[in-house]
This record gives structure tokens, C-alpha cells and sequence, in this order.
């Protein structure tokens, strides 16, 4: 079970203008405290070394037609010239994943559809009879970085519906992980 939460909501309902653009996306940091997560909006969110980070993302379509074909997600170091991610597992080399639901080299699990959406960091709550669904990816670890490293955090959502027809949408909050032992790192 993850420490923390970057949840991300859209509506694979809307309509863009321009298809060949993404739909800006909400986002959200829950906590684990406790043993009970609590929300932490749309802020920056900070992390110690080895916490566990997963990532959920809601569709919160009344009549979904489109399913979640893919998930990237990539993290940039702000300050440049750092590490290339928040993370210390090998799928994070590059500084980026895909998830899909049936992955093949280089890309990790994306687990769901499941059929209940609840989330304290974006303040979503499936209802009995909601049309509402999630997927997860991770947890993945954060790595043990000198200082503070802060990253910027893109995950663009992929959906595609029985005709092909595809939508994107996308978000990129920041986080920021705490350094260890400078002699460790």
C-alpha cells in the first residue's frame, strides 16, 4: 500500500476543440496518516526517501465510451543536470513509464478498470449507480537523492474508444523529494 497518491480526474465525455490537443486534467496529493489517506489538493507534495508513491486516475464520465488505452508518465528534475527521476525503481531509468493493461518490455501494469472511484486528493466519491472508474499504477519508491531534488511530474492519459477514436488529457503537478545522509547518497 502506498505512502502517497497522485490522483488525476478527467471526464472522457468531453469534447476538445482540438482533437489533436489534450484536456488539461484535475489533480490531487493524498497521504497516507495514520492508516487513513487525507487529501492535499492541488499543491506540491513532499516525499521522504523510500516512500511508496502510486498513481490512480478517475473517469468521471456519466455514459463512458472511451477506456483508458495507455498512461505515460515522466518526471524532469528542476533544477536540471539531477537525477532524471523521483524514483529508484529500474522502470524509471529513463525518467519516464508507460502503463498499459498488458504490458510488454519496458512498460509497467495499468491495473483497473476498476468500477469505483473514491479519492480524498481530488474529493471524488463514486456514488451507488455511478458510472465512475479508476485505474492504478505502482507504488513505485522514492529514491534516496542528495538534498532536496523537486520534479516535475507529466502524466498524459491515452483513451481510445471501439472506433479508435482517441482523446488525450493531461496534468503536471510537482513533487518534491527530500534528500538523505549526504554520505549515502
Amino acid at each position: 500500500m502506498a505512502d502517497f497518491n497522485l490522483d488525476v480526474a478527467f471526464s472522457s465525455d468531453v469534447n476538445p476543440d482540438d482533437p489533436n490537443l489534450p484536456v488539461a486534467m484535475a489533480y490531487g496529493f493524498t497521504r497516507k496518516d495514520h492508516g487513513a489517506y487525507t487529501g492535499k489538493g492541488q499543491t506540491h507534495q513532499t516525499a521522504p526517501p523510500n516512500s511508496l508513491v502510486a498513481f490512480a486516475i478517475y473517469d468521471t464520465a456519466q455514459n463512458p465510451s472511451y477506456n483508458v488505452a495507455s498512461v505515460q508518465i515522466s518526471a524532469a528534475n528542476k533544477a536540471g543536470g539531477g537525477p532524471n527521476s523521483p524514483f529508484s525503481d529500474p522502470a524509471w531509468a529513463n525518467g519516464s513509464i508507460t502503463a498499459v493493461s498488458n504490458p510488454g518490455p519496458g512498460q509497467v501494469k495499468l491495473n483497473g478498470p476498476n468500477p469505483s472511484a473514491t479519492s480524498t486528493g481530488i474529493n471524488i466519491k463514486s456514488i451507488p449507480g455511478s458510472t465512475y472508474r479508476s485505474w492504478t499504477i505502482g507504488p513505485f519508491t522514492t529514491a534516496n537523492l542528495v538534498g532536496q531534488q523537486r520534479f516535475q511530474i507529466t502524466v498524459t492519459v491515452l483513451t481510445q474508444n471501439g472506433q479508435q477514436s482517441q482523446k488525450s488529457f493531461k496534468v503536471d503537478p510537482e513533487v518534491v523529494v527530500e534528500g538523505g545522509n549526504p554520505d549515502e547518497g
